[in-house]
C-alpha cells in the first residue's frame, strides 16, 4: 500500500507506540504474537485499514496505527526541523531563563542519520492523526512560499515534569517573573500541562513558520 497522505510513503518510516502494543497474526486476529513495549522503534512496512504491517526485531505483525507515532521527517522531509531541546533548550518564561533549563540539552539524541531521506536529521515522534494535519499545514504553507518550521514534537513526561519544578522555583525566587505569571491571566498551566500534556502523547508540536529562500 502507498500512503499518499505524505510527501513520502510511510514504507520504511520508524514507529512507535504511544503505549505496549499488541502485535496481531493479522488485520482480523485476536492472535497476538508479541508485544512492542511502549517507546521502542519498529519498521513500519504496508498500511491496511487501521493497521499498519511491522517489523519489530524478528517479529512481522499488524498493530493499531491509532495507537502510535510517526517520525515526521521520513514522510515530510520538507518541513524545517530545529529541535532545540536536542541541544539547548529555548524555554524562558517572561522572558527569563530558567535555572537549569534555558540553553541545557535536555533530551540525550540529537541528530543522526536518516537512511530514508539520506541526510542527518531529528527523530521526530508526532501521533499519526496529527502528522497527517501537519502534512496539510505544511503543503499549505509551501503554497504561500513558506515552510513550517518545528520545534519540538513529542516531549517526554519526565522532560515536562523537570520544567515544571525550574519554573516553579523561578515563580517562588523572581519577583519579576512571579508578578507576570500571577497578576496577568494566566498560569504554569499555560506554559507546562500540570497533568499529562498533548506534547507526552505525541499529539502537539512547538511551530513557525520560515520564509523560503
Amino acid at each position: 500500500c502507498v500512503c499518499l497522505a505524505f510527501e513520502n510513503d510511510i514504507k520504511g518510516s520508524t514507529g512507535w507506540g504511544i503505549n505496549d502494543l499488541d502485535i496481531f497474526e493479522s488485520v482480523d486476529s485476536s492472535n497476538s504474537l508479541g508485544i512492542v513495549p511502549v517507546g521502542s522503534p519498529f519498521l513500519i512496512l504496508e498500511e491496511s485499514g487501521n493497521y499498519w504491517k511491522i517489523k519489530y526485531n524478528d517479529i512481522v505483525g499488524y498493530v493499531r496505527h491509532d495507537y502510535c507515532m510517526i517520525n515526521l521527517p521520513d514522510v515530510i522531509p520538507s518541513i524545517k526541523y530545529d529541535i532545540t531541546n536536542a541541544y539547548s533548550s529555548i524555554f524562558k518564561s517572561a522572558g527569563k531563563d530558567i535555572p537549569d533549563i534555558t540553553g541545557v540539552q535536555l533530551y540525550s539524541v540529537g541528530k543522526v542519520m536518516n537512511y530514508k531521506i539520506g541526510r542527518e536529521e531529528y527523530i521526530v515522534p508526532s501521533l499519526y492523526s496529527t502528522a497527517k494535519m501537519i502534512y496539510k499545514a505544511q503543503v499549505a504553507a509551501l503554497n504561500d512560499g513558506y515552510s513550517l518550521l518545528i520545534y519540538d514534537s513529542y516531549r517526554p513526561r519526565s522532560v515536562d515534569s523537570l520544567v515544571k519544578q525550574r519554573l516553579t522555583a523561578l515563580n517562588n525566587s523572581d519577583t519579576e517573573v512571579y508578578n507576570a505569571i500571577n497578576n496577568n491571566g494566566w498560569s504554569k498551566g499555560w506554559f507546562v500541562a500540570e497533568s499529562l500534556s498533548n506534547h507526552n502523547v505525541a499529539a502537539a508540536i512547538d511551530v513557525s513558520l520560515v520564509v523560503l529562500s
